[in-house]
Formats: C-alpha cells, sequence, structure tokens
C-alpha cells in the first residue's frame, strides 16, 4: 500500500468529535511502503469535544508475519483552539500523534514533523506525541520526531509532551528534537519528555534528543521535565543536548531530569550538554538531577557537563543533584558519575526559608552499593544564595558490610561570593565501624576566591568512619566568618591541609 493524504486549509468549528482525524492500520502481513505521507497543514480547528488534530498509527503482527509501516506525518502551520474532552474516550489534546507497535515482525519506521503550529486553551497537553512498542516489536533508527516552531498557550495539561512506552522485548531506536518552542502558561509541565522502558532484558531503548532555544515559562509544573524508569532488566542509553533555552516562573522546578533504573540486572546511560540556559525565578529548583538505582546488580551512568548556564534567584537551589544507589541485596547495584560544572552564574536562590545552596551535590549509599561520584568546579560564579555556595554531602550508609560511596571533587578558578553560610561545604559520612565512604577534594592551581560568607569559607566534617582528603591549595580567602578562612572537624579519618 502507498498513500498520500493531504489536509490542507480547511476550517473545522464547534464539532462533538476530533477536528481533523487520520488512522493507518496495518495488520498481520501488511506492508506500508515508505511513500506513504500524510500532510496535515494551515488548517483552523476551533471549538471541538475531543483532539484538534490526531493521527492514529497501528502496527499489529498477531500471526507473526512481517507487518511494516513506512511513514511520513507533517503537521505544519495550523491553529487549533478550544479542544475539550470527549465524553466517553477523553483526548482534548491539541495536535497528537498515537503509534502502537505490536508483537514480534511488527515493525515501523516513522518521520514525524509538527512546525509552526499555534496551540491555545485545551482540556489536555497541547501537543502530544505518544509511541507504545510492545511484545519484541521494533521502530528502527529512523524514527525521528522534529517538534519546531510551535506555540503553546493555556492547556489544562503540559504544553509538549512525549511519550515512550516499551514492554515486553520491545527496541525503540529514536532521534527527537524539540526546539524553537513557545509554551507558557499550561497547567503542567511546559515541555515533558517521558519513557518507561521494562518488561525483560530484550527490551532496549536508544534515542539522541536536543532540547534547544525553547521559551518555557509560567507553567503549572516544572519548565523542562525529562523522565526515565528503566525496570525489568531493560536497557536504555540516552544522549541529550539542552542549551539555549530560557526557563522562567513556573511553579516546580524550572528544569528536571528524573531517572530511576531499578530491579536486578537494568541498566541505564544517560550523556547530558547543558548549556547556555537562562532559568531564573522558579518555585524551587532551578536545575534538579535525581538519579536512583535500586536492586541487586542494577546498574545507572550518568555524566553531564553543566556550562556556561545563568541559574538565579529560583525559590530552592539553584543546582540540586542527588545519586542514590540502594542494592537492597548483597548482590550490590553501581552508579557511576560524572558532572563538570563550567562557566556557570548561580546567584540568588535563597530557598524555603533561606536555606537554598548555590549547587548541592549529594550521593546516599545503601545495602552494598557502589557508587563513583567525580565532580569538577571550574570558573563558576555563585554568590547570594541563601545556605552554602557549594556543597558536597557524601553518605554510605548500609545493612551490610559491602560496597562503597567514593566521592571527588576538583575546584579551579572559582569566585564563591557572599553566601548566607558557607562558601564550599564538604560532607562525608561513614556510618558503621567499616571504612566504606571517601571523599577527596583538591582545590587546584587555578586559584578559587571565596569570600565574605557569613560562615567558612570552606567547612569539612567527616563522621563515622568516613575518609576525608581536601587540600585546599592556593586559594584565596576574605571576609569570612573566621580568620582562617576554613575549618575542619569530625570522628572520621581526615586528612586537611591548608
Amino acid at each position: 500500500v502507498v498513500q498520500t493524504m493531504n489536509v490542507n486549509r480547511n476550517t473545522v468549528l464547534d464539532t462533538d468529535n476530533e477536528g481533523i482525524r487520520v488512522s493507518t492500520d496495518v495488520y498481520n502481513g501488511a506492508f506500508v511502503d515508505q511513500a506513504n505521507t500524510i500532510t496535515i497543514n494551515n488548517n483552523s480547528v476551533d471549538t471541538v469535544d475531543s483532539d484538534g488534530i490526531l493521527v492514529i498509527n497501528d502496527v499489529v503482527s498477531n500471526n507473526g508475519d512481517e507487518t511494516t509501516l513506512l511513514q511520513t506525518v507533517n503537521i505544519n502551520g495550523n491553529t487549533v483552539l478550544n479542544t475539550g474532552p470527549d465524553d466517553q474516550f477523553g483526548g482534548g489534546e491539541g495536535i497528537g500523534v498515537d503509534s502502537f507497535v505490536d508483537h514480534y515482525r511488527a515493525t515501523m519506521w516513522q518521520t514525524v514533523n509538527i512546525l509552526n503550529n499555534s496551540v491555545d486553551t485545551g482540556y489536555a497537553d497541547g501537543i502530544f506525541v505518544h509511541t507504545e512498542v510492545d511484545d519484541d516489536a521494533t521502530v528502527f533508527q529512523d524514527n525521528t520526531i522534529t517538534i519546531s516552531g510551535n506555540s503553546v498557550f493555556n492547556q489544562d495539561d503540559d504544553g509538549i509532551a512525549v511519550v515512550n512506552e516499551l514492554d515486553d522485548g520491545a527496541t525503540l531506536r529514536q532521534t527527537l528534537h524539540v526546539d524553537n518552542n513557545t509554551v507558557a502558561s499550561n497547567g503542567g509541565d511546559g515541555i515533558f519528555i517521558d519513557a518507561g522502558v521494562e518488561g525483560s532484558s530484550d527490551t532496549r531503548f536508544y534515542q539522541t534528543a536536543t532540547v534547544r532555544h525553547n521559551t518555557a515559562v509560567n507553567n503549572g509544573g516544572n519548565g523542562l521535565n525529562i523522565d526515565l524508569d528503566v525496570d525489568d532488566g531493560a536497557f536504555s542509553t540516552q544522549t541529550f543536548d539542552v542549551g539555549g533555552n530560557s526557563i522562567a516562573g513556573n511553579d516546580v522546578e524550572g528544569v528536571l531530569i528524573d531517572i530511576e533504573t531499578e530491579d536486578p540486572l537494568s541498566t541505564s546511560s544517560f550523556f547530558l550538554e547543558f548549556y547556555n540556559n537562562v532559568i531564573h525565578d522558579n518555585e524551587f529548583d532551578g536545575f534538579e538531577v535525581d538519579h536512583l538505582v535500586f536492586g541487586s546488580a542494577a546498574s545507572g551512568v550518568f555524566n553531564a557537563v553543566v556550562t556556561n548556564n545563568s541559574i538565579v534567584n529560583n525559590g530552592d537551589s539553584g543546582i540540586e543533584m542527588y545519586f542514590q544507589t540502594d542494592a537492597y541485596t548483597p548482590d550490590g547495584s553501581v552508579s557511576i558519575v560524572d558532572v563538570d560544572f563550567i562557566g556557570n552564574t548561580v546567584g540568588g536562590n535563597m530557598g524555603n526559608g533561606g536555606n537554598g545552596d548555590g549547587i548541592y551535590v549529594a550521593s546516599s549509599v545503601f545495602d552494598s552499593g557502589i557508587a563513583g561520584i567525580a565532580l569538577e568546579f571550574t570558573d563558576n560564579t555563585v554568590f547570594l544564595n541563601g545556605d552554602d555556595g557549594i556543597a558536597l554531602q557524601n553518605v554510605w550508609d548500609s545493612a551490610n558490610t559491602g560496597g562503597s560511596a567514593v566521592m571527588s571533587a576538583t575546584f579551579g578558578g572559582n569566585d564563591i561570593n557572599a553566601n548566607t553560610d558557607d562558601g564550599v561545604y564538604l560532607f562525608n559520612d561513614g556510618d558503621t565501624d567499616d571504612l566504606h565512604a571517601f571523599q577527596t577534594v583538591l582545590f587546584t592551581p587555578g586559584g578559587n576566591y571565596i569570600a565574605n560568607n557569613p560562615g567558612y569559607g570552606v567547612y569539612a566534617r567527616t563522621q563515622d568512619y568516613g575518609i576525608q582528603f581536601v587540600d585546599i591549595g592556593p586559594t584565596t580567602f576574605s571576609g569570612n566568618g573566621t580568620d582562617t578562612g576554613y575549618s575542619y572537624d569530625g570522628t572520621g579519618s581526615q586528612t586537611f591541609l591548608p
């Protein structure tokens, strides 16, 4: 089957169903060639009781025959207003593309372009792209989604939502671009990118994504929310390029990245370039990462370069990253983390009650987990935050005797000035009489300027048999709360070199 469908320059007003709906069903050995093209351009849809524009694809091989859909979907230049729920089926998306690929030998290659649309006032998400792949089905590398140049306002849920679901041995290879959009005054997140990867060790998700030059302001949730759950021994690798976005005035975090890898043998890798973003005046953290690894032999890798961002005047911390590794059993789980903070401006993040840090990074390890956390702080300006300028916390807490929590950090060329408590706070906790928590911090010859912090310029504390090594090197201290500018104490093994 080869099909070209054009739905262009129509006006749809006041309907009880979708404004425009196109469905493609491919079953049990059917084959739809790549020339299959659906184009929905320059339409006006207003006041509908379901979705404004909806494209649905079902690719199902119940009998085991090869079943394939190769398709391009173009949804460009449309105006969609006032979408509402269908009384029976829900709906209410402004623009939706919903694809379902099921059973062994079901395959889809698809290119989706959603460009330069205006979506305003709707019951659900403004733009919604959903891909579900089940039961050994495959979506190949050519699957590309581009959402660019759209304006989305006043939706009850998210402005833009991209949701991927994989189960029972499915494979999805995808390229995603969410660039140059404006999402404002929506009830949920401005931009929500979600994936659930589960079912078996044969379930695989590979994604490369860009989120660039978007404006996400005054939304009821997060400005940008990236959520990943990997379960049941499944595998995921994600590469995200997040740059040049303006994110302000949202009711939760400015940017939230939430990754959970759980149950035996599940594996996730997440690689992030985060640069030139302007994030300010959000209700809680400017930029938050939660990276959790649970379960026997689960493993998670998080690698990020955070460069030249301006993160100011948020309601909690400027940047907060929390890494938890919990095996539940003596068999262990593993987190490998490498984050570089380079050239960022982080200031005026006061926190609820005045306790927001400029940059806060914490690692907690439980029950034979193993965490290796490597951090670099270079040429950052951190000032006027509600608690510490930069705070690092490393904790090992286990009922078992295995595992370890290892954190290393280097500081060079940073200006840490006039924060409410300490300039740099370092905490290391071993919890038991075994030596499992190790923290090494070096202030390099690049030189740091730490001044006018009412607490200590640098305060290092270790306890409960943790091992801590701190070398403050050629740091310049001025006007901090003590004459020397630094202090250290604790009940663990500590080496502090002034």
